[in-house]
């Protein structure tokens, strides 16, 4: 079955009561499409919710304010714990906030953890973690100094200190944890991306085996039919108050 997308900015947040696995997200990319994508890639039926930040513009009493109202109404009827968040996952019983728990759910359910060695799953756990981390280090850039000095000082100096990493880590493997995609590979395809539509498509090419590994995610015959079709979110990747959306 498709993919259901639901745009909200009024009215009830879909729960996940009618049984169906249900994410919710704000309508950016942002933390929520590493976890689109590892669904998309699995063929999974799920709902794909995308909360609007309306009615009001940043810096004005709206802005975000449709969430605020709704979240604690949406925690109770989902039993999503810590008084619910974005992004959100209910599947049946399951109902998690936080987006890597959120991916090793979907890893567990769709068979995207590799081999259950611990070797495979600690790197896992390692590369999730630390994707986290670059993840941040974009995304601050991106809302806080893009403008101001902020996309220069990144490609200067953090682009290529990520993409040596990258490449160290990922060395002659088709994927970073063994011969197919597992979950980090989500996260890590996803900030690749982003760094292209940021700082252009060549600012993969001083990492060859990068470059490679994001045309091979890139091209994988689910992730490819989904990214190119109208259900992708190409662009914002950020909410409206960012510098670089």
């Amino acid at each position: 079955m498709p993919t259901e997308i639901v745009r909200v900015s009024e009215g009830t947040i879909p729960n996940g009561a009618d049984g169906r696995l249900t994410v919710g997200y704000w309508d950016i990319r942002g933390l929520g499409q590493p976890i689109r994508l590892a669904l998309e890639y699995v063929c999974a039926d799920f709902v794909d919710v995308r909360v609007h930040y309306g009615p009001g513009e940043p810096s004005t009493p709206g802005y975000k304010q449709f969430w605020k109202d709704e979240k604690p109404a949406l925690a109770a009827s989902a039993g999503l714990p810590f008084g619910g968040n974005l992004p959100y996952l209910v599947d049946g019983d399951v109902a998690l906030v936080q987006s890597n728990s959120i991916l090793r759910h979907i890893g567990r359910k769709y068979n995207l953890l590799g081999d259950g060695s611990a070797a495979q799953s600690s790197m896992i756990d390692m590369l999730l973690d630390q994707m986290a981390d670059c993840d941040d280090g974009f995304t601050g850039m991106c809302y806080g100094s893009y403008n101001d000095g902020g996309k220069e000082d990144y490609v200067a100096t953090k682009l290529p200190t990520l993409l040596t990493h990258l490449a160290g880590v990922l060395a002659d493997k088709p994927y970073f944890v063994c011969g197919t995609p597992t979950v980090p590979d989500f996260k890590i395809f996803e900030l690749l991306d982003k760094c292209k539509v940021a700082f252009g498509d060549d600012c993969l090419d001083a990492a060859p085996t990068v470059a490679a590994y994001w045309q091979r995610m890139r091209s994988l015959p689910t992730l490819a039919a989904y990214l190119d079709s109208e259900a992708a979110i190409a662009r914002p990747l950020n909410n409206a108050h960012a510098q670089f959306k």
